[in-house]
């Protein structure tokens, strides 16, 4: 598959860091500002849709 990403963003991005980040997001929840981005979003009227957050990555990328 090929890749958007230049390789340093690669190389600090494998299957280490994603399991990492997946059991950070089971025990810890979203992230204080993607709660209150949902909250307004809920606000809004969005209950009931799917949605789905693509990201930019930061945290991952390590530009956080």
């Amino acid at each position: 598959m090929g890749s958007c990403c230049n390789d340093d963003l690669e190389a600090g991005f494998d299957e280490r860091v994603a399991a990492r980040d997946l059991a950070d997001h089971r025990r810890d929840g979203l992230p204080d500002d993607q709660r209150r981005m949902l909250a307004a979003l809920m606000a809004d009227g969005v209950a009931d849709r799917t949605m789905i957050d693509i990201g930019g990555g930061r945290r991952a990328s390590g530009t956080a």
